[in-house]
C-alpha cells in the first residue's frame, strides 16, 4: 500500500522536529498540508558535497516568482534514519487565492478510479471528451473535469494503449 497516493484528511501541523521515515513520505505530508491550506508547495532540493553541471540543451523557462516567505526546511543527516523538519516559516507575504484548491494543476490530477473509467470509455465505447465528462460528473460530483485535463488523459490513454484513428477511419 502506497500511502503517498492518498489524501490526508486529518488536520496537519508542521512542527520543528517532526520526523518522517522517508523523503517521499515527508514530501507527501507537506504537499497535503499545502492542499489543506489552499496552496501548492514547490520543492527545491539542495544536496551538499555533490557537483552539478547544466547541459547546454536544458530548456530555460521564464517564471514569475512571488517570493513567498513560507518555507519548510527538511534534513536527513547521514547519522539518522529519519527525515526531520529543521525550520518552519508558515507566513505568506501575499494573499492566497481561494480557487487554488480547485484550479491549481497539482490538485487536478485524476486518481486511478477515474482514469480506469476514462480508459474503458475511450477503448471500448470510443467516447469523446464531452460525453466522458457528462458520464463522469454524476459519478464524481466533487471533482472538477476541465476539458484540457480530460483531453490530456484521453490522449495519454490512446498513446499507451495504441488506440489509432476514429470510428470513421475503421469503416474505410
Amino acid at each position: 500500500l502506497d500511502l503517498t497516493k492518498h489524501h490526508i484528511n486529518q488536520p496537519i501541523e508542521l512542527l520543528v522536529g517532526a520526523q518522517f521515515n522517508s523523503w517521499a513520505i515527508a514530501e507527501h505530508y507537506i504537499k497535503e498540508y499545502g492542499r489543506q491550506k489552499g496552496f501548492v508547495v514547490n520543492w527545491y532540493r539542495v544536496e551538499h558535497h555533490k557537483s552539478y553541471s547544466t547541459a547546454l540543451n536544458d530548456r530555460v523557462k521564464k517564471r514569475t516568482y512571488v517570493y513567498c516567505k513560507w518555507h519548510v526546511n527538511l534534513s536527513n543527516p547521514e547519522a539518522s534514519n529519519f527525515v526531520h523538519i529543521t525550520l518552519v516559516d508558515l507566513e505568506h507575504n501575499h494573499i492566497l487565492d481561494a480557487d487554488n484548491i480547485r484550479f491549481a494543476t497539482a490538485f487536478r490530477k485524476f486518481d486511478e478510479s477515474i482514469m480506469d473509467k476514462i480508459e474503458r470509455m475511450v477503448i471500448y465505447s470510443h467516447c469523446d471528451a464531452y460525453t466522458i465528462r457528462n458520464l463522469l460528473r454524476p459519478l464524481f460530483p466533487d471533482h472538477l473535469f476541465l476539458t484540457q485535463d480530460l483531453s490530456n488523459a484521453i490522449q495519454k490513454i490512446k498513446r499507451e494503449k495504441k488506440v489509432v484513428g476514429s470510428d470513421a477511419s475503421h469503416l474505410l
